[in-house]
């Protein structure tokens, strides 16, 4: 992991116990670092495991509300690094908010390379307006981690309430973790601008042509229920002349990487707010 996850944890640790305990748990880690945890360097996982067990020996806390903690506190190191504006932008409520959670990863990819980030995606609870959180990730034991911060992002950014248990663990049957999300408190959502007015106004000589909108939108694609390619961007046709509308159906050409669902317009349109990875299956010029 990057180090600024164990950056946080010793934040935690420093701000709650003081820097006295903060030795003994790196003492009980076997954990032989001096000074602070460098943030963009990338240390061994068994490092952070390694001082959660030894925090929860030492401080005499589960390991499961360590983690909690941790998460708590990892938001507010993301806050004091300057991401709070990111965090808040991704959402006007807690469902768009981890709509987006994989966006927010793909951008902090750019700044730390290699970093092995987490999935998420949402889908309804089968009562009410319950969320179900799918969590995927290639790193057992850190579910607790993500009830914290997602606990301590609804409250802080969304004025909300909410409960979150594991409903789903990882299992033979099911490769991810799914969390039941319930809101218990949120504030009212102001208003949403209606757009209808703004249709029937619009005259046909407002509206820009197919050709130029290919132009000034040059990597988007636009297809139908079937996902049979209907346009797409000058850009992006150039480097895949696969691309051919009317002719394409976007799974021939494309395998979709994130979010976790099936390739279909249904499972799209149940994610309509959230960013999209697609990874070509055909050589691009």
């Amino acid at each position: 992991m990057y180090g600024f996850v164990n950056h946080a944890l010793e934040l935690l640790v420093l701000r709650n116990y003081g820097p006295e305990v903060w030795e003994d748990i790196k003492r009980e880690a076997q954990l032989d670092i001096e000074g602070q945890f460098l943030v963009r360097i990338i240390y061994e996982d068994a490092k952070t495991y390694d001082l959660v067990a030894a925090a929860s020996k030492v401080l005499k806390v589960d390991a499961g509300e360590i983690l909690q903690m941790f998460g708590k506190m990892f938001f507010e190191f993301c806050q004091e690094s300057g991401y709070d504006t990111i965090l808040r932008v991704l959402g006007s409520n807690v469902r768009e908010f981890l709509q987006n959670l994989d966006a927010l990863h793909d951008h902090l990819g750019t700044i730390y390379p290699g970093m092995r980030a987490p999935s998420f995606r949402c889908t309804d609870a089968e009562k009410g307006n319950n969320l179900i959180l799918h969590y995927y990730s290639e790193r057992e034991g850190l579910q607790d981690i993500v009830i914290g911060i997602i606990k301590t992002v609804a409250q802080q950014i969304h004025g909300t309430e909410i409960e979150m248990k594991v409903i789903q663990p990882k299992s033979e049957e099911c490769d991810h973790i799914k969390f039941l999300i319930e809101e218990k408190e949120s504030e009212e959502e102001a208003f949403y601008e209606d757009l209808d007015g703004f249709e029937e106004n619009g005259t046909q000589e407002t509206r820009i042509s197919p050709y130029t909108f290919c132009k000034a939108f040059p990597f988007h694609l636009m297809f139908d229920k079937d996902l049979m390619l209907t346009q797409c961007g000058n850009a992006i046709y150039r480097v895949l002349p696969q691309l051919q509308p009317g002719a394409c159906i976007l799974p021939s050409v494309f395998s979709l990487v994130r979010p976790h669902i099936d390739f279909s317009f249904h499972g799209i349109l149940s994610h309509i707010n959230t960013v999209f990875v697609l990874r070509s299956k055909v050589d691009i010029r």
